[in-house]
């Protein structure tokens, strides 16, 4: 699942190409492959029939580049782009690839720090730390008690009702399956990015 944007743009040399680029008005050059249409496409920078000449992609050429996961960084294919108006490395991922992207929510409670959480080495345990402390969703203190909602593609943690110490720094709880594969979401619905510790703490 990724928790990075599917494009990346250079330096914008003027306000109308940075407005054009945010609001998808781009152009593309009918010698740019149909491929790397779609992934511009889906990745939300052709919207509608309106177009400026002044932000347009000129070529594009197939590539890979670094995006970011709910598993840590991972490469994936992309397309690098030539763009009028952007200066520097453009890029979009392609479209196949984009279908694991995922629309994380503006959490509403007190988020993870660096929405990251460690998986200890019994492969069971999870710790989650928290800067500042863990909120529940109407803004009070977050009892250190979790549920956890289980599925077999996902993992939801969620805070029990208030508690009178402020909130907890960190929490662990217990899966009762190893995560695999599953994603780890707060109860916002936003992914977590999973590292696993070992028994030694490293």
């Amino acid at each position: 699942m990724l928790t990075s944007e599917p494009i990346g743009m250079g330096t914008f040399t003027n306000d109308e190409a940075r407005i054009a680029a945010a609001e998808g008005f781009l152009s593309v050059a009918e010698s740019v492959p149909a491929a790397a249409v779609e992934a511009i496409r889906k990745a939300g920078l052709l919207r509608g029939d309106r177009r400026d000449p002044r932000v347009l992609v000129t070529s594009a050429s197939p590539s890979s580049m670094g995006f970011g996961t709910d598993r840590g960084g991972r490469q994936f294919p992309a397309w690098l782009l030539a763009i009028t108006g952007i200066e520097g490395t453009c890029y979009v991922m392609d479209a196949e690839s984009q279908s694991l992207a995922y629309p994380c929510a503006e959490p509403t409670v007190g988020h993870s720090i660096g929405g990251y959480a460690k998986l200890l080495g019994d492969g069971l345990t999870v710790r989650v730390d928290f800067d500042p402390p863990w909120l529940t969703r109407d803004g009070g203190p977050a009892s250190s008690d979790v549920d956890v909602f289980e599925t077999d593609t996902a993992v939801v943690f969620a805070p029990t009702p208030e508690s009178e110490d402020g909130g907890p720094g960190a929490v662990n709880f217990r899966l009762r399956a190893p995560l695999g594969a599953r994603v780890l979401c707060d109860v916002d619905g936003s992914p977590l990015v999973v590292a696993r510790r070992k028994r030694n703490g490293r």
